[in-house]
């Protein structure tokens, strides 16, 4: 299993928890492309496949994750949950909110671990 982490805001890790938030939106920024997706050649693409391009570099999205741990802040005793990775899709503005940028869509299964809750 693999698991990619992430830090966020408790009230969103409260929503998981409770099942009211069921996928995570990231910002495609090079940090997060680095996370979810590897470098590849465009000839290695499959037709069907999802993928970035950023500063003329071809990233597929990574197919092994299977897992994303979500945590609050630093201190010790924070709160954590860790999750099944359904998908990582790429939507266009999912939600509305700001026209034009394209986001990481992370859909999330059932919670398989919680700390400090």
């Amino acid at each position: 299993m693999k698991t990619v982490t992430f830090q966020l805001i408790g009230k969103y890790i409260d929503q998981i928890k409770s099942s009211s938030k069921v996928a995570e939106y990231r910002l495609i920024a090079e940090y997060n492309t680095k996370r979810l997706c590897y470098l590849s050649d465009k000839k290695d693409l499959k037709s069907d496949e999802m993928y970035v391009t950023h500063e003329k570099e071809i990233w597929r999205i990574k197919k092994d994750l299977t897992q994303v741990q979500f945590f609050n802040g630093y201190r010790k005793g924070r709160k954590e949950l860790i999750c099944e990775l359904k998908a990582i899709d790429i939507k266009d503005n999912p939600e509305g909110d700001t026209p034009g940028v394209s986001l990481f869509v992370l859909s999330l299964g059932r919670i398989v671990s919680e700390k400090n809750f």
